[in-house]
C-alpha cells in the first residue's frame, strides 16, 4: 500500500466536511480527488479506502483513542495512522506514538459492544431496537456494516446473460451467477467499469441483487403502460423497460429534474425508447395521469436502513425527527399517488428499509383508508439473510 503523510489533511479535511459539514460521503470524496489531481490512480484508491472505512467505523475509532469526535487535527492525524496500522500492519507507521498504537488498536478490536463496534449512534440505535426489536437489530446489524458487493443487473432483452459473462471475462472481469435472480452478476472484485466496452453497449446496470427483485414482483405484462412515480435516476424504470422488452410505456416521475435528466441520459445509453419523464411540480401533475396505469410502482423515500452498506454516512442522519419526517412523505406519497392506478391496475409499495413503520404499518393505514384495494402479498428482504441489501415490497390491486 502506497501512503504519503501529505495525505492527511486531504483525508481529515474530507471528514470534516461530511461529519461537521453534513455533506455526503461520496460526494466529500468526490471533492477531494477533484482537488487533489496530481495523485496517482493508488494513492487515489488508498484515500478514498480510508475515508470510506473510517466513515463506516467512525464511532469505533473515535473509541479507540480515548476521545470524542471534534474538530482537533491531531485526532483525526491519530486516527488515519490507526486505520493505516488495521490496514497494512507491514507499513512504516509514525515511531512517535508506536506505544499508543498498540493500545489504540487493541481497543479497537477487542470492543464488543455492537453500537461502539458497528458504529452507529445512539439515536438509531433506539428507533433500530424499537422497530425491530434487539435480537433482530443485533443480527442485521453486523452485515449492514459490511461493504457492498458490486451486482450488475444485464439488460436481457439486449442480450443474453451468459454473452455478457463472456464478453466481461475476455476484459478481466469474473462474474458469478447469483442464485433465484435470473438478471444478476455477482463482480468478483471492484473494478472501474466506466473503462468497460461492454458497460458502454449499454447491456447492463449496476443495480443491488434485492433492488432487481422489485421489477419481477411487479408482475408486468407486454404492450401495458407502466409508471414509476418517485423513479429518481431510473434504475427501476429501466428495468421496467426492458421487462417490457420495449413495448407498451414507461412513464417515469420525479419531483427533481436533475434526476430525471439523468434518467434519459440512461435510457438513451441503453436505447430504450418508451420510457417518458414527467417532473412532478404539484398536485395537479399527478391529476394529470389519473387512471393512466395498469402498474404502478411507488418506490418510496425511506430512511434506508436497508441499504447502509453503501451509505454508512447515514448511520449518523438517521435521527428521530427525519424519521418521523420519512413517515409523513410516505403517507403523502399514498394519498396522492395511487389515483393514476387503473381500475384493476397493480401498485407495488417499495423501501429499502427494515422498519415495519415505513413498511407494512403503512400499508396497513392505506388499506384501512381504502377498502377498494386487496393486498396481494408482500415481503421483507433481510441483509442477514440474502447477504444483499434490506428491502420491502407490498403488491397491492386496485378492485
Amino acid at each position: 500500500m502506497r501512503f504519503h503523510k501529505n495525505q492527511i489533511a486531504p483525508i481529515s479535511a474530507t471528514l470534516i466536511k461530511i461529519f461537521n459539514d453534513n455533506i455526503k460521503a461520496h460526494m466529500a470524496v468526490a471533492l477531494m480527488l477533484e482537488s487533489n489531481k496530481k495523485w496517482g490512480s493508488n494513492d487515489r484508491k488508498t484515500a478514498a479506502k480510508c475515508v470510506y472505512d473510517i466513515v463506516r467505523y467512525w464511532r469505533r475509532y473515535w473509541f479507540a483513542i480515548d476521545a470524542k469526535p471534534d474538530n482537533n487535527l491531531e485526532n483525526y492525524r491519530k486516527i488515519i495512522i490507526l486505520w493505516l496500522a488495521l490496514e497494512d500492519e507491514s507499513i512504516n507507521t509514525w515511531e512517535e506514538i508506536e506505544e499508543e498504537l498498540i493500545v489504540w488498536k487493541q481497543k479497537f478490536l477487542e470492543v464488543t459492544e455492537p453500537i461502539i463496534k458497528e458504529s452507529v449512534s445512539d439515536e438509531l440505535n433506539e428507533l433500530a431496537i424499537k422497530e425491530l426489536g434487539e435480537e433482530i437489530w443485533n443480527r442485521e446489524l453486523p452485515i449492514l456494516n459490511k461493504e457492498t458487493s458490486l451486482i450488475l443487473r444485464i439488460n436481457t432483452s439486449k442480450a443474453r446473460i451468459e454473452k455478457v459473462q463472456d464478453s466481461l471475462r475476455q476484459e478481466g472481469i469474473d462474474t458469478t451467477l447469483i442464485e433465484n435472480i435470473p438478471t444478476a452478476l455477482l463482480v468478483s472484485k471492484r473494478v472501474n467499469l466506466q473503462k468497460s466496452p461492454t458497460f458502454n453497449q449499454g447491456v447492463f446496470e449496476v443495480q443491488d441483487a434485492s433492488s432487481q427483485l422489485i421489477v419481477p414482483f411487479m408482475d408486468i405484462q407486454p404492450d401495458t403502460v407502466v409508471i414509476d412515480a418517485c423513479a429518481g435516476a431510473g434504475g427501476k424504470s429501466l428495468h421496467i423497460a426492458d421487462a417490457l422488452r420495449n413495448s407498451g410505456r414507461v412513464i417515469a416521475m420525479d419531483v427533481e429534474m436533475n434526476k430525471l435528466k439523468e434518467l434519459k441520459r440512461r435510457a438513451e445509453k441503453n436505447r430504450f425508447n418508451k420510457i417518458d419523464t414527467h417532473l412532478i411540480q404539484n398536485e395537479k401533475g399527478i391529476q394529470l395521469y389519473t387512471e393512466k396505469a395498469d402498474r404502478l410502482l411507488l418506490d418510496v423515500p425511506c430512511t434506508g436502513v436497508g441499504v447502509l452498506r453503501r451509505n454508512a454516512d447515514d448511520k449518523y442522519r438517521i435521527t428521530k425527527p427525519t424519521f418521523a419526517e420519512v413517515i409523513r412523505k410516505q403517507q403523502e406519497i399514498l394519498e396522492q399517488y395511487p389515483c393514476m392506478l387503473k381500475r384493476g391496475g397493480v401498485l407495488v409499495y417499495a423501501t429499502c428499509s427494515i422498519f415495519p413503520s415505513e413498511n407494512r404499518k403503512q400499508i396497513d393505514k392505506f388499506l384501512m383508508k381504502n377498502p377498494n384495494y386487496t393486498l396481494l402479498e408482500d415481503k421483507t428482504i433481510y441483509p442477514s439473510e440474502s447477504g444483499f441489501d434490506g428491502f420491502y415490497m407490498a403488491k397491492l390491486q386496485k378492485n
